[in-house]
Order: structure tokens, then C-alpha cells, then sequence
């Protein structure tokens, strides 16, 4: 990865610096931003979910409350009922009451968490956003100096692309080992409840085979089939980029020697 332009005779292919450094420019201006909004997403995630489940644990709170109320009105009601009619339907409306379907807080609290308050997964998340950052603007700066045809630019646009490749294998790897299997519990959790909730299962048992289990398997498998093709999509275009800027060509036109005037309408 030295400065120094082939030895011989190569001819200058400016058209691969050029183009590379363009698309370098516009993918990594669009990661830094999605970036950017997904270290925003992190960071106030746990806390809103936390502000979700307060407001609930309140409103479950108020209701217990107006049911107290409601039973102890129908108690002074009972007492002063005369006939035994008046008993009977005191004694239903306390039976409907009592059979009122509490509200479920677990599943907004798994649906808003998924795990992201574990300090291993907090972890993971920071390192994957902070390593995105830093090679995205290295990945910006290898574009602006592939444009200018700086020799500088060909060297941090190769170092960049194997060190994406690098970065990819890595972290998606580590999110197969340290981070799908809690993930894909949170998620069956979330799953079971929500099938709980679901009048059309309120009367009847799941059956024996749709367990927490079940579904952990289930999503454990497809968060570790969508992170081998994260890693697999996600090396073809610094691959490219790796095998472009390596070609004696693309190395000549940014090796710092004065080249001609290029025709106006030349990539």
C-alpha cells in the first residue's frame, strides 16, 4: 500500500479513482446519517420504554383504585339492600367486577427493551455504531481524496475497504454468538404474550408444540440468517472497491504525477 507509482509503464486510469471516490461520498454520507438517527434510537430506547411502563404500572394503579371504589360502594349498597332480588344483582355486578381483565404491562415493556438494557447487548450496540462512524469517515475522506486523485486517498480508500471487510466478519459474528440468543428469547416472550392477549387464544391452550422455545428457535435462526447475508451483501462492495483501487491504473492516476489535460466530457 506504499505512495509510489507502479514501476514501468502504466497507463493512468482516472475514470476508477473518480467513480469510486463519488460512490465512497454518497454511501458514506448515507450510513453517517442512518448512523447517527440509530445512536439517537440507542440511546433513548431503554429510557422511553421505561416512561411507557411507568405510565401503565399508573394506570393499572387507577384502575385497581376505581375498582376498590366500585366494590366497596356495592358493599354499602348490599347492606342496605331489602329484598333478596336486590342482593342478587348487587352480587352479579360484583362477580362482573371482579372479572374485569387486568391490563397486561410485560409485553410494551419486552416490545420497547428487547434485551437492549442488557449490558451486553448496550455494549455490542455502542461498538458497532462507534466502528461504523469511524470507518465511514474514513470512508468519506478516501472519497474526497479519490475525487482530487491525492495519493493519500488511494491508500485510505484501500485501508478503508479491507478494514469494512474486516469490521463486517467480526461483528456480525459476534452478534450470531453474544446477541441473537437474547434477542431471539426477548422476542418469543413478546410472541407468547401477544398470542395470550389474542382473544381467538383467550378460551383455548396453545398447543403442546408453540412454546417459548419454539419460538426462540424460530427467531434465533432467522436474526442468524439475516446477519450471514448482512456480511455476505455486505463485502461486495468493498471487495470491489479493494480489487479497483488496487489496479496499477487507478494506483498511476493517483500517484502525484502530473497528468494531461483530461477532455471535458471524461469521467
Amino acid at each position: 500500500m506504499e505512495n509510489e507509482a507502479p514501476s514501468g509503464y502504466v497507463v493512468p486510469n482516472v475514470r476508477i479513482p473518480k467513480v469510486v471516490g463519488i460512490l465512497n461520498i454518497v454511501f458514506a454520507s448515507a450510513i453517517l446519517i442512518c448512523g447517527l438517527c440509530m445512536g439517537v434510537y440507542v440511546m433513548i430506547l431503554p429510557s422511553f420504554g421505561k416512561a411507557v411502563v411507568g405510565m401503565q404500572k399508573k394506570m393499572e394503579q387507577t384502575l385497581e383504585d376505581q375498582k376498590k371504589a366500585e366494590l366497596k360502594q356495592l358493599d354499602e349498597e348490599e347492606k342496605a339492600a331489602e329484598t333478596a332480588e336486590q342482593k342478587a344483582i348487587i352480587r352479579e355486578r360484583r362477580a362482573e367486577i371482579n372479572e374485569r381483565p387486568k391490563p397486561s404491562m410485560n409485553v410494551t415493556s419486552d416490545m420497547f427493551t428487547l434485551g437492549m438494557d442488557d449490558a451486553k447487548t448496550q455494549i455490542y450496540l455502542w461498538s458497532e455504531l462507534v466502528t461504523s462512524l469511524v470507518l465511514n469517515l474514513m470512508m468519506l475522506f478516501a472519497g474526497i481524496g479519490l475525487v482530487m486523485r491525492r495519493p493519500w486517498g488511494i491508500r485510505l480508500g484501500i485501508w478503508t475497504a479491507a478494514l469494512k471487510i474486516v469490521r463486517l466478519v467480526l461483528i456480525y459474528s459476534i452478534f450470531i454468538i453474544a446477541i441473537v440468543p437474547t434477542l431471539g428469547r426477548a422476542m418469543a416472550r413478546v410472541a407468547l404474550k401477544s398470542m395470550a392477549m389474542n382473544p381467538q387464544f383467550a378460551n383455548r391452550p396453545l398447543p403442546p408444540q408453540i412454546n417459548e422455545g419454539f419460538f426462540a428457535r424460530t427467531y434465533t435462526i432467522m436474526y442468524t440468517v439475516t446477519a450471514v447475508g448482512m456480511i455476505v451483501f455486505g463485502v461486495i462492495y468493498p471487495a470491489v472497491c479493494l480489487w479497483l483501487l488496487t489496479r496499477p491504473g487507478a494506483r498511476a492516476a493517483c500517484s502525484g504525477v502530473k497528468l494531461p489535460e483530461e477532455p471535458t466530457d471524461s469521467w
